[in-house]
């Protein structure tokens, strides 16, 4: 299951979290299980990830990955470029036909090395920058990139599984989840066995003298990180005694237990994710700090006059908010108009592939930053309680990503936007000193105010109507966190909203799910636009 760094994360370069930070790390997966330098790199892109590959960058960042880059290397703008330079052939294959069996945001990279090594990995990225790997040389797995992984190609043969395992249990090793594929009986498996601690440098090497195994290639989680600066003294707040004994698939056990202790969300949110992800509170507390340095780093250069997006298509619509906003001719005033400016901001810089946090995704990135950041610039919050109030929009993204998607292509832009309008609209509530039962409504109404919006990027590009819906989801998140702390009641409960998220994207057409073939993308100005932006029919590139 993810975590709340995998919710509020990962920092990356834009415009897409689905389609360039997932795609960086499937590239990344795949440059692991080679072990060496490619020499050339072959994908297959399927459904979405075929449709939008350009305007998504979702090219540029397989193809870093693929070279080692990691999804907030500022050099994925310019890997193609690179590969060239690194004298490494770089081919794409389409394959748009709707396949039931494959994520819409499938690839298969098939990479060489010019020691003769190749592998063929077919993997999907999920939403919000998480991938699951499902195949690799035709073979069966399931690696995440979450967590630490073996990956050990072997024959089929009785006791090799307790053997592989027995050399981990040595080691100290906690697996926490293990596959199995086999060609046939005696033939050709491969286990991928995922753990929680750290292992052994020796662990491969070991695993490898047994008998029967041919290779064991450990792969280290994609998106580790460490924390900028350790917490203070006295910065993060006391966890002990809270109930951290439920899992994040509905939100409820949650709020009960914030409401029995007394304690905003975020409290039992830090106790409960510090327990899972094995860190201290205080370890935690600050690495989510981090998250919010980056969002605030954000706002001044996607502020720029000069900004523009990668297309040309956006840029300069958060400078001209400021000067409405200096000018003190807002008609909306106060905190709205501050967040809209810096929603704009930050979704702009995504655009221009600059580097942001996916919050839960890059495409909604400037919604929870702007009305945390506006809550503390225009309301006086501490930088301590909007740390803490991510924490509360982690627990809110975790329930979304858990019982529906956080990926456009799956459920429509409410999986996005209205996830992350739901997200801000809770952290906003408790920043206000609402109760735990507010921010659950205040989320909840969130949903139901964005529930059926469509994912229809105009020459799938990360631009238009994707920055502007950033500066709506602010206004969503705001009034809804209003509504909730006035008393009113969302009606449908937090959970059953999100089940309704699911099952109305379940209904869309692929057309309304992040292909750029539906909705504004069809219009004769989206069509023209795309014309201008990339040549050719459409913005996929296929016939060129």
């Amino acid at each position: 299951m993810s975590n709340v760094l995998d919710i509020i994360g990962p920092v990356m370069i834009g415009p897409s979290s689905s389609h360039t930070a997932g795609a960086a790390r499937l590239g990344l997966v795949s440059r692991m299980l080679l072990g060496a330098d490619p020499k050339s790199v072959r994908v297959t892109l399927y459904g979405s990830f075929a449709k939008t590959y350009r305007g998504h960058g979702t090219d540029r960042a397989l193809v870093a990955g693929a070279l080692g880059l990691h999804a907030d290397d500022v050099r994925l703008r310019d890997s193609l470029d690179l590969a060239r330079e690194r004298g490494v052939e770089v081919s794409f294959v389409l394959c748009d036909d709707e396949d039931e069996g494959l994520h819409p945001n499938t690839a298969l990279i098939e990479l060489a090395s010019a020691e003769g090594k190749r592998v063929a990995v077919l993997g999907s990225s999920i939403g919000g920058g998480q991938v699951e790997v499902t195949r690799v040389d035709g073979m069966r797995v399931r690696i995440t990139g979450l967590k630490r992984t073996l990956i050990v190609r072997h024959t089929d043969k009785p006791g090799l599984i307790a053997c592989v395992t027995d050399v981990l249990a040595a080691g100290g090793a906690n697996i926490c989840d293990f596959a199995l594929a086999r060609q046939e009986r005696g033939g050709v498996a491969v286990m991928s066995i995922e753990v929680e601690n750290q292992l052994d440098d020796d662990i491969a090497e070991r695993i490898e003298r047994l008998d029967g195994v041919e290779r064991c290639t450990v792969l280290e989680p994609v998106g580790a990180t460490d924390a900028t600066e350790p917490a203070k003294a006295g910065e993060v707040p006391a966890t002990d005694g809270l109930a951290t004994d439920f899992l994040l698939g509905t939100l409820e056990p949650a709020v009960e237990a914030a409401q029995d202790a007394g304690v905003p969300i975020s409290h039992v949110i830090l106790a409960q994710q510090a327990r899972a992800m094995e860190m201290t509170p205080a370890e935690l507390y600050a690495l989510m700090r981090d998250r919010l340095a980056v969002m605030d780093s954000c706002v001044a250069p996607g502020s720029d006059p000069s900004l523009r997006s990668m297309s040309g298509l956006t840029g300069g619509d958060a400078a001209r908010m400021a000067s409405r906003e200096a000018a003190g001719r807002p008609l909306c005033g106060g905190i709205v108009t501050g967040a809209v400016r810096r929603a704009l901001a930050v979704s702009e810089l995504n655009a221009a592939m600059g580097r942001v946090v996916a919050a839960p995704t890059a495409g909604s990135c400037g919604i929870l930053p702007a009305t945390v950041l506006s809550m503390r610039d225009e309301r006086g919050c501490s930088e301590g309680a909007c740390v803490m109030a991510l924490f509360t929009a982690a627990a809110v993204g975790l329930v979304i990503e858990h019982a529906a998607t956080l990926a456009g292509a799956e459920g429509g832009c409410q999986a996005e936007t209205g996830a992350a309008a739901a997200m801000a609209a809770a952290a906003v509530t408790e920043l206000a000193s609402g109760s735990p039962r507010q921010c659950a409504s205040a989320a909840s109404m969130a949903i139901q105010s964005l529930l059926g919006l469509v994912c229809d990027p105009v020459a799938g590009l990360v631009e238009v109507p994707c920055v502007r819906r950033n500066a709506t989801g602010v206004s969503v998140a705001l009034t809804c966190a209003e509504m909730a702390l006035a008393g009113i009641s969302a009606t449908i409960p937090f959970d059953e909203a999100v089940t309704a998220m699911r099952r109305v994207g379940a209904l869309m057409p692929s057309t309304l799910r992040e292909t750029g073939e539906g909705g504004l993308a069809a219009t004769p100005t989206g069509r023209a636009l795309a014309e201008k932006a990339f040549g050719g029919c459409a913005a996929c590139g296929a016939c060129r």
